[in-house]
């Protein structure tokens, strides 16, 4: 294993982290959700209220509250991989 492997895998777990941060706050903040939906696909109609957006959301949204125990599940297999992709080298 050289130093640049290393490094390459220790990059990739700090991506991760910062994914799990990212994930941990928009999944806790319904009026996050709101405004990254809206950067995505345009705002609601005029007067639609939070918990209606929120609920249209989490029919056909692209952005919903995240799972958390699924998230550090998918996390841990990523770097479980990581690792040892690392000691395949």
């Amino acid at each position: 294993m050289s130093i640049f492997e290393i490094a390459i895998v220790l990059a990739l777990f700090v991506f991760v982290v910062l994914l799990l941060r990212a994930a941990h706050v928009l999944g806790a903040n319904p009026d996050q959700q709101i405004k990254e939906q809206e950067k995505l696909v345009g705002p609601f109609p005029p007067g639609t209220t939070p918990a209606e957006k929120l609920r249209v959301m989490r029919i056909f949204g692209s952005v919903a509250a995240s799972n958390p125990k699924r998230v550090w599940a998918i996390a841990i297999v990523t770097i479980i991989c990581f690792v040892w992709l690392l000691v395949l080298q």
